[in-house]
């Protein structure tokens, strides 16, 4: 046997040696580790330290308090999002508000009145002029009008009017137009003045207008007065002057009222 031949027999036995006692240390260490392991309660293994609960339980709320803090602070923005909402709607409806009565401060509340008068005048004249109470006698019972008489409850337009009554038919109608056309003309001022559009042309013309509204009605009142109801008085002396005729009569005054305020009123 050589000497290398005894120095490898030797060194596979050191080898062999310490691979044994390598794991004879390792399975020491596996039965410690298991010892340990059985040694320990199972409800350490799922409940927590003392300590690190209370930590956690603070960490925790403050957590709650954190999210709740936002929650409330969404709230507030959202509170004061509605009432930015709700002032803008206020707002708006007071600019509706201004704008409404900015239209009704730009025309003048002068104006205003005469364009009522002047509605309130036309349907009297008119009523006036359509009935046959402007002259009557009871006994026996007759009513005379610009366009009609009546005998009784049976009534007629007259056939052969005579001049003078065609003078006061004609300045009654003239009036009724002349009416019409002065509501016009100031509905129209009224309206374009509420669209920032003014004209000091209509509010003169709506004068002129209703001016000469007054002067025919009043001219058909007189000729009745002074020529018509005179000739009935040569048949009986018992015939007056009847609400029909004060009706018309008090239409051409309106007029006369409505054409002062359109003057006063154009600015």
């Amino acid at each position: 046997m050589s000497v290398f031949d005894n120095y490898s027999g030797s060194n596979n036995n050191n080898i062999a040696n310490s691979s044994n006692s390598n794991s004879k240390q390792q399975r020491c260490i596996v039965r410690s580790a298991e010892a340990k392991l059985n040694s320990i309660n199972p409800e350490h293994l799922t409940s927590s330290p003392h300590w690190w609960r209370a930590e956690n339980a603070e960490h925790n709320k403050s957590n709650d308090d954190s999210n709740n803090d936002n929650i409330d602070d969404d709230d507030d923005d959202d509170d004061d999002d509605d009432d930015d909402d709700d002032d803008d709607d206020d707002d708006d409806d007071d600019d509706d508000d201004d704008n409404t009565m900015g239209v009704v401060r730009d025309v003048n509340i002068i104006f205003l009145v005469g364009l009522i008068i002047s509605f309130l005048g036309f349907f009297v004249h008119v009523i006036g002029m359509a009935t046959t109470r402007w002259s009557y006698r009871t006994d026996p019972d007759f009513e005379y009008g610009v366009f009609r008489y009546c005998v009784g409850d049976t009534c007629k337009y007259y056939s052969n009017g005579n001049s003078d009554l065609e003078a006061s038919q004609a300045m009654s109608i003239m009036g009724a137009m002349s009416s019409i056309i002065t509501v016009i003309l100031a509905c129209v001022h009224v309206s374009l003045i509420a669209f920032r559009r003014y004209y000091l042309g209509l509010a003169i013309a709506a004068f002129i207008s209703s001016l000469v509204a007054c002067v025919t009605i009043m001219m058909g009142v007189i000729v009745w007065v002074a020529t018509s109801h005179e000739s009935y008085r040569d048949v009986s002396s018992d015939y007056e002057l009847g609400w029909s005729f004060i009706m018309s009569a008090g239409g051409g005054a309106l007029f006369m009222v409505s054409a002062v305020l359109f003057l006063l009123g154009r600015d």
